[in-house]
């Protein structure tokens, strides 16, 4: 099994390809997620979902989360504005406990995970309600609060996903779009790799 991560696999979830000056941190806190979900008493039961190189990319996944949340990129918390708006609460499950928006949440965590292991495979249905997606969360969650006063903002991240409100250029709202669906942490496992397979099976 790989032991650390490098930078190419956080990159690979950015809207750019040239390292910035805050990339390097950020993977060091990828790594450190990486390294508490193998130690995790559970770790096995993941294993029979995903591969290590899957691994790797939920790693990065969660800690983009995190990284949006520091940057304010406003994808999760655009993502969470609007489903409290249809649904009136901010998650499609229950929350047991506090949920405090704009921050980072175990329930954020855990949401993550099994949204990532129902979109990154389509053979087995993992439900959310499993134990070992919580017990992950748990731990996980005091990387991010250790970082939280710390992290440093990604403004050049920021400027991807900003736009004009009167911008009214077809092609310019487009390529927004365009950014979001397919170069985001938050879609990345789910309309990209629809996206790559489709491509795949044309060629």
């Amino acid at each position: 099994m790989k032991k650390r991560m490098y930078i190419k696999s956080w990159l690979d979830l950015k809207p750019y390809k040239k390292q910035t000056k805050t990339d390097r941190y950020y993977l060091g806190i990828c790594n450190e997620v990486k390294n508490t979900i193998t130690k995790n008493k559970h770790y096995s039961i993941l294993q029979e979902y995903l591969n290590h190189d899957e691994l790797d990319v939920l790693s990065c996944f969660l800690t983009s989360y995190f990284e949006d949340l520091i940057s304010e990129t406003n994808i999760w918390n655009s993502f969470v504005s609007l489903h409290k708006k249809m649904y009136n609460k901010p998650l499609p499950f229950d929350i047991v406990g506090d949920y405090y928006e704009k921050e980072v949440n175990s329930h954020d965590l855990s949401f993550l995970i099994w949204y990532f292991l129902n979109t990154s495979q389509n053979e087995i249905f993992v439900s959310p309600f499993n134990g070992f997606i919580n017990s992950i969360a748990e731990d996980v969650m005091p990387i991010f609060d250790d970082a939280w006063e710390y992290a440093p903002e990604n403004n050049y991240l920021k400027s991807f996903y900003q736009i004009n409100e009167n911008e009214e250029d077809y092609y310019v709202v487009r390529k927004l779009i365009d950014t979001i669906l397919f170069k985001t942490h938050l879609f990345y496992p789910d309309t990209l790799f629809r996206f790559e397979k489709a491509q795949d099976e044309i060629i």
